[in-house]
C-alpha cells in the first residue's frame, strides 16, 4: 500500500512567529486585554492575528482625569481695606512676599494631593488579599505576600492534556481556564521521580502559568504534542476559538523564542467553524470541530513524505456524520504506530448523535476498495457509517465526553491494533467508562472512583504521543497500559488525577495542585 503526501517543507524560519513576553494575559470575546500590573503592553490583532504592542499608561490616564476634575480651588487674593499709611513700598513688598507663601503653600498643597493619589492608586492596583485575580511574577502563581488572591481555575473550566513520555518519565501538559476566561497550563514533570529536584508544590506539578491568545471567553480547548526530530522534542499544540468563530492556536516549544508562538501554525489557515461554542478535539495531524449545521469537520495537517509535519499546510474535509449541535468530540488513534493512524481507518471519532446517543466513527472507511483489508480495533457495527454503541448509550444532552487509546497486548497483526476506553457523565454526575479489550463487544464500568463529579465539570484524558520518528530517529509507538493512563476531572472545584493501571484498576491518588 503506497500512499501521495504534499512534499513540503516547513520553512526554517517560520515566517509570522512573535514572542509574547508578557505573562498574566486576559481575554475578551475579540481580543486579549491586560490586566493592572501588565499595562504599558496590550497586545492587539490586525488581520493576520499578529500582535501589535501600544505603549501608555493606564495609571497616568486616570491619574490625568483625577486632577482635571479633583485639583483644589486657589483662595482669592486678599483685599486691602485700610488706610494709605499702608500703601508704603516696605507693605506692598511684604504683601508681594505674602502672596508668594501663600502661592507656594497651595501648590505645596496641589503637590501633595497628587502624590497621595498616585500612591494610592499604585497601592489599588498591586496585588493583595481578596484583589481581582492577578499575577505578579513569571511563575504566575496567582500569589502575593503567599495569600492566593484568586482561582486560577474556573468552576466548569474546559480541560485538555497532551502528554509524551520522555527517557525519564512523562511530561503532561494540562490546559484550562481561570475564572476570567484567561488560558492556562499547568505542567507535570515525571523526571522527578528520578532526581532531587523539587517543583514549588513538592509535588511533580509545576505552578500554574498563564499565556496570551486570541481565545475567546469560554472557549472549548483541545491540545496535542508533536514528537519529531530534534525540531519537535515536544512542540505541544493548544487549539481553541477566537473571534469570529475562527479555529485558532497557539505553540509551545523550547526552540522557539521565549518557548512560545502566541500565532499557532494553523491561524492563516481561515478554518471558520460559524459555532462559537463548538467543541474541539485533538491528536496528532488530527483536529475535529462541529459546524452549526453539525456536521463534524476533520482537520489535518499534511505531512511530508517522511511523516514529519509541514505546519502551513492544513486541509478541511465535512465528514459524513451529524451530531447533537454543541455535542462533545474526541479523537483517537485505532492503531499503535504513527504511520498507520495516518491512513484510512487509522483514527476514530467519539462523539453524541442527534438522538442523544454516544457514537463513533471511522472517517473514510465506507470506501470500499480500502476497507477490504482493514483489520478493526472496534467492535463490528461500531466504525461503519454511523453506527451506535450496541447497546446504544443514551446520554445527557450535550454530556463532556472524552477518550483515549492503548495498544492490545494481544494483537500480533501488521496492523497494531489497540484498545479504546471512552468516558462520559450521566445524569447522576457519575463518570461512566465504555471500552474494548477485543473487536468482539464493547463493556461497560462505573469505577468507584469517578463517582461524585461536580455536575458542571469537563473530562480529559491522556493518549500518550505517537510518532515516526523520535529525537533518536526511533520509532515511539502507542504504550499499552500503564500507570500513565490518566483522565481529569473536577470534584469540589478541584483538578482530579484518576488513573487506569493495567487490568482497568482506576484510582485517584491526589488532586492536581494548581497553584
Amino acid at each position: 500500500m503506497t500512499a501521495s503526501f504534499d512534499n513540503a517543507h516547513m520553512d526554517a524560519s517560520q515566517p509570522g512567529l512573535e514572542v509574547v513576553p508578557q505573562e498574566r494575559v486576559y481575554h475578551t470575546e475579540q481580543w486579549p486585554q491586560i490586566q493592572n500590573q501588565d499595562v504599558g503592553m496590550e497586545a492587539v490583532q490586525d488581520s493576520r492575528l499578529e500582535p501589535v504592542y501600544i505603549y501608555h499608561n493606564h495609571h497616568q490616564d486616570k491619574q490625568d482625569k483625577q486632577d482635571e476634575h479633583e485639583s483644589p480651588n486657589e483662595p482669592a487674593t486678599p483685599f486691602l481695606t485700610r488706610s494709605s499709611r499702608w500703601r508704603r513700598p516696605w507693605v506692598i513688598i511684604a504683601c508681594i512676599a505674602l502672596v508668594i507663601v501663600v502661592v507656594g503653600a497651595v501648590i505645596g498643597g496641589v503637590l501633595g494631593s497628587r502624590a497621595v493619589r498616585m500612591s494610592n492608586s499604585d497601592a489599588s492596583s498591586s496585588p493583595t488579599a481578596g484583589s481581582s485575580p492577578t499575577a505578579s511574577n513569571s511563575t504566575s502563581n496567582g500569589t502575593s505576600n503567599g495569600t492566593l488572591t484568586t482561582s486560577l481555575i474556573r468552576q466548569g473550566s474546559m480541560l485538555t492534556v497532551a502528554g509524551w513520555r520522555k527517557p525519564l518519565g512523562v511530561e503532561i501538559y494540562l490546559f484550562y481556564q481561570d475564572d476570567r476566561g484567561g488560558l492556562r497550563y499547568s505542567r507535570y514533570d515525571g523526571s522527578r521521580a528520578f532526581s532531587t529536584e523539587k517543583s514549588p508544590n513538592n509535588t511533580y506539578w509545576d505552578t500554574s502559568a498563564s499565556f496570551n491568545s486570541f481565545a475567546q471567553n469560554g472557549t472549548h480547548l483541545a491540545s496535542t504534542m508533536i514528537v519529531y526530530h530534534q525540531d519537535y522534542q515536544p512542540q505541544t499544540e493548544i487549539f481553541y476559538i477566537g473571534a469570529g468563530s475562527q479555529l485558532l492556536g497557539s505553540s509551545f516549544n523550547p526552540t522557539l523564542p521565549g518557548g512560545f508562538n502566541v500565532n499557532g501554525a494553523i491561524n492563516n489557515q481561515n478554518f471558520y467553524t460559524n459555532l462559537s461554542t463548538t467543541s474541539v478535539a485533538s491528536f496528532w495531524p488530527y483536529v475535529i470541530y462541529q459546524r452549526s449545521s453539525g456536521q463534524i469537520v476533520r482537520v489535518r495537517n499534511v505531512l511530508d513524505e517522511n511523516w514529519g509535519p509541514v505546519l502551513d499546510k492544513w486541509i478541511a474535509v465535512g465528514q459524513n456524520i451529524t451530531g447533537l449541535v454543541g455535542t462533545k468530540l474526541a479523537v483517537v488513534p485505532l492503531t499503535s504506530t504513527f504511520s498507520e493512524m495516518c491512513w484510512i481507518g487509522g483514527y476514530g471519532i467519539i462523539y453524541q448523535d442527534t438522538n442523544n446517543r454516544l457514537a463513533a466513527y471511522v472517517p473514510d472507511l465506507e470506501r470500499v476498495s480500502q476497507a477490504t483489508d482493514y483489520e478493526a480495533s472496534w467492535p463490528t457495527g461500531t466504525q461503519l457509517n454511523n453506527t451506535n454503541f450496541p447497546p446504544s448509550l443514551v446520554l445527557p444532552k450535550n454530556s463532556p465526553i472524552a477518550a483515549f487509546t492503548v495498544a492490545r497486548p494481544s494483537d500480533t497483526g501488521p496492523k497494531k491494533r489497540v484498545n479504546t476506553y471512552i468516558l462520559y457523565l450521566d445524569e447522576s454526575s457519575d463518570i461512566n467508562v465504555i471500552y474494548n479489550v477485543d473487536e468482539k463487544s464493547w463493556k461497560t464500568s462505573q469505577p468507584e472512583v469517578l463517582r461524585g463529579a461536580d455536575p458542571d465539570t469537563n473530562i480529559a484524558c491522556l493518549t500518550l504521543t505517537m510518532s515516526a520518528s523520535n529525537g533518536t530517529g526511533k520509532l515511539m509507538n502507542l504504550e499499552e497500559a500503564t500507570g500513565d493512563n490518566r483522565c481529569y476531572f473536577q470534584r469540589g472545584g478541584e483538578v482530579v488525577e484518576a488513573v487506569m493501571s493495567p487490568g482497568m484498576v482506576w484510582t485517584v491518588t491526589e488532586s492536581v495542585l494548581i497553584v
